[in-house]
């Protein structure tokens, strides 16, 4: 990958992150908590000060909202060397089909272990990287990762039953050479576009252009399925299924987890089932963590679930095992 340009002060407060500017920096330590060592508010101060430096200016920080700044800023900070370094891992979850409670295919999730930060989780990082213009070499780096693993599974006489589904930004969609690149790198490692579904988040589309509309109909045609992730009420995107002949929409889990709870969000649920059922566009429900929830969706006529009450994400040893244990489940 690039290497990423370091992350300053500037930028990191465009991340729509509480700053307090003042005419001297200041970080107001009453008291750790629970769990901290003595060391960490040296580690914070020294953080302050180095926003203070990247900035040359001061700020004033309070402790109470400087733990998550914190963080965050430095999430930010080895985010580049992370990419620069390749040093994240992907995790597979599968999907499953209601009817026959079979696995079918897979999604791919991006995972981050560091030494400092822990676990990062995508939700965290993602964002971050989206922001500071990284995130078409991760998604690269992620599509070429994906299909050797779908070449090793295939070699293995493990071969994947449906497809593997790939997270594309909407800073990816729109480079220039996207479709070609993409082409080149699936083909390159092994894979084949009909073995690969390419999932857009809902919001990334809204305000977009006929030029994306443009890009999915290339997609399409070399044999690529798509789909719109983490679905909510958004109709006007599903025009950019038409083209496709593999299509689906991944309803948001934000509907989800209340729809046994929530009368309305059960109706909002129905409504999408019922019109992408019209338009021959498969449903699949994200974030399913429950029992409750997986039939609830299929009384509603949803086609396809995923979620933790099933499977969590696993590396591609650990999913290959539960595919071979729990071919049905």
């Amino acid at each position: 990958m690039k290497k990423a340009a370091n992350i300053t002060l500037c930028e990191f407060c465009s991340l729509n992150l509480e700053i307090e500017r003042t005419a001297y920096y200041e970080c107001l330590i009453q008291r750790l908590p629970d769990g901290n060592t003595a060391a960490e508010p040296l580690r914070n101060s020294d953080t302050v000060k180095q926003y203070a430096e990247d900035k040359q200016a001061e700020y004033c920080y309070s402790y109470k909202r400087l733990n998550g700044e914190v963080r965050e800023y430095r999430i930010a900070q080895k985010l580049k060397e992370a990419a620069y370094e390749e040093l994240f891992h992907l995790l597979y979850q599968p999907a499953v089909i209601l009817d026959s409670n079979c696995f079918y295919g897979a999604k791919v999730l991006l995972g981050w272990s560091d030494s400092e930060l822990g676990f990062v989780s995508h939700d965290e990082f993602i964002p971050i990287a989206e922001h500071l213009g990284v995130m078409p070499d991760i998604g690269q780096w992620i599509i070429k990762q994906s299909c050797l693993q779908l070449k090793e599974w295939n070699d293995a006489g493990t071969p994947l039953s449906g497809k593997l589904s790939i997270n594309i930004s909407i800073r990816q969609l729109n480079l220039k050479n996207f479709t070609h690149e993409l082409l080149n790198n699936v083909l390159s490692e092994g894979a084949l576009p009909i073995d690969i579904e390419l999932d857009f988040t809902e919001s990334f589309l809204l305000n977009d252009s006929k030029k994306v509309e443009e890009k999915f109909s290339e997609l399409s045609m070399l044999g690529f399925g798509a789909a719109i992730d983490e679905f909510q009420t958004g109709y006007s995107t599903l025009v950019y299924l038409k083209t496709s002949s593999e299509r689906t929409l991944k309803i948001s889990r934000a509907y989800i987890s209340s729809i046994s709870t929530n009368p309305c969000d059960k109706k909002l649920v129905k409504a999408v089932i019922d019109n992408a059922n019209r338009l021959g566009i498969t449903t699949a429900a994200e974030g399913i963590e429950t029992a409750e929830q997986a039939e609830l969706v299929k009384e509603l006529g949803c086609k396809l679930v995923q979620g933790r009450y099933y499977a969590e994400p696993c590396s591609a040893d650990q999913f290959i095992q539960i595919m071979n244990c729990h071919g049905t489940i």
